[in-house]
Order: C-alpha cells, then sequence, then structure tokens
C-alpha cells in the first residue's frame, strides 16, 4: 500500500489492499480485505478481471483504502474508496463488498479511465465532499462525493497544472472548519531529489497559493504534515519546517 498504514472504521474494523496473488477460499490475492479487530477476515472485493491484472502485474494493493466519512443520507452510508495500479477507483459498500463478481463488479460505483495509467501509489484525501487524487504522472484532481447517492462525479470537477511525477503525491488538506480549504502536496522531481512543497487551493486546483523552493532529497511516500501553523517535510535525515503566514 505504498508504505501507507491500514485503515480502520469507528468498529475497529481494518482495511487493507493486496497485490498480485492467488484467489481461493483462504488466499486474497488483488483483493480490498475487511479485518475484524482480531483480524478475522470479515468480508473483501476482488475485482472480476484480477486474473488480468495478475498477468498485467497492476497490483490492486499499489494504493491505500480510505474509509468515507459517513454518507448518512445514502443508500449506502459506510463507503470505501480504493485504486491501485490499474485504472478504475472503486467504491465501495464497506457494510457488503461485493466479493468476487463472474463478468462484473457488484460495487456501488467504479471509475475507469479517471487518472493516469498505473496510476496509484499512494492515497487519497477527503475534505468536505470533495476527494482528492495525485496521481503518478498525473495532475491533481478533485472529485466531488454526491451525499444523496454515495458516487463520485464522473469526471473530475476540478484539475491542476503540475504534473506529479512517479510515483505522485499522498495530498494533506487543512482547513478553517469548512473554509479556506488547502491542498498540500509534495512533488518529487527525478522520483526523489529537487522536490517542492505545493500549496493548492481546494476548491480551484488551478490556483497554486505556494510553491517552495527547492527542498533537495525529500523521503517518498511520506506526506506533509500540517498542525499548529506550521507544516512539516520529512527528509531522510532532517525534518523542514513551514509556517503558515496569519
Amino acid at each position: 500500500m505504498s508504505d501507507a498504514a491500514p485503515s480502520s472504521d469507528s468498529s475497529g474494523n481494518i482495511y487493507i489492499s493486496t497485490g498480485n496473488g492467488t484467489v481461493s477460499t483462504n488466499n486474497f490475492g488483488e483483493s480490498i480485505v475487511k479485518l475484524s479487530p482480531m483480524l478475522q477476515v470479515l468480508d473483501y472485493f476482488i475485482p472480476f478481471n484480477y486474473a488480468d491484472f495478475n498477468t498485467a502485474d497492476y497490483d490492486v494493493g499499489a494504493g491505500n483504502v480510505m474509509v468515507v466519512p459517513d454518507q448518512n443520507g445514502s443508500p449506502n452510508p459506510h463507503l470505501l474508496i480504493a485504486c491501485g495500479k490499474s485504472t478504475p477507483i472503486y467504491v465501495l459498500n464497506r457494510d457488503s463488498m461485493g466479493r468476487l463478481g463472474t463478468t462484473s463488479d457488484n460495487i456501488v460505483q467504479r471509475l475507469d479511465n479517471q487518472l493516469s495509467a498505473h496510476p496509484c501509489f499512494n492515497e487519497p484525501a477527503m475534505w468536505q465532499q470533495n476527494v482528492y487524487y495525485a496521481a503518478s504522472k498525473d495532475v491533481l484532481k478533485r472529485f466531488q462525493m454526491n451525499p444523496s447517492t454515495g458516487m463520485l462525479s464522473a469526471t473530475p470537477v476540478s484539475k491542476g497544472t503540475v504534473t506529479y511525477p512517479f510515483p505522485g503525491a499522498d495530498p494533506v488538506v487543512s482547513s478553517n472548519g469548512s473554509a479556506n480549504g488547502i491542498v498540500w502536496t509534495i512533488e518529487l522531481q527525478n522520483a526523489t531529489s529537487l522536490s517542492k512543497l505545493h500549496a493548492t487551493n481546494a476548491t480551484d486546483l488551478t490556483k497554486e497559493l505556494f510553491v517552495s523552493p527547492s527542498l533537495g532529497t525529500v523521503t517518498r511516500w511520506v506526506p506533509p504534515t500540517v498542525v499548529n501553523g506550521h507544516v512539516y517535510v520529512a527528509t531522510p535525515s532532517s525534518v523542514i519546517a513551514f509556517g503558515l503566514a496569519p
């Protein structure tokens, strides 16, 4: 899951995604798996075309699984969002994850070809009803979740202008409640060197609010951390701190 931690819900259930592997009663290759707090398998989702993913080395487990805040107006209020090396973004009902279909996926939504090829070596962020992806070799994109359906917009409602090299970026959102949202991302140039911190308007992703000077080598798959008016970026040997203007 590209160095991301497993996700969990308010009941203590744990969600993980897996890479290439076999599928049987006790084997969960190319899967998104729900585990109890005692690590028993409770449910799972396997794309119906998982065998093609195995052949092409399209690990479902390249990206992390995000637990969505409850969508109480939706017929499926408890949702997950996941994406791996293959192009789909999956929206799953975590109360009934769909398991393995024969010719299609029994899930809430599957969005194909809305991110770059081999897109997700990272995790999304969510703020208000907006879901943010900065996929590998793609721009920052904002999808909107409909609270009545629990489904994402079929296409991004806003796109940034900066293309993020491999492996993309893990977006982080800061805000003053429901206002003044800022998406923070780290642009890794040449994989690990000459990296930059970006601050982008969370509503209009074409508006960059701040771009740092070159940070040198930055640790891959460690997102920026925003707390108490500061933004922290990890390097292999130090932590760089930026102060937010009042």
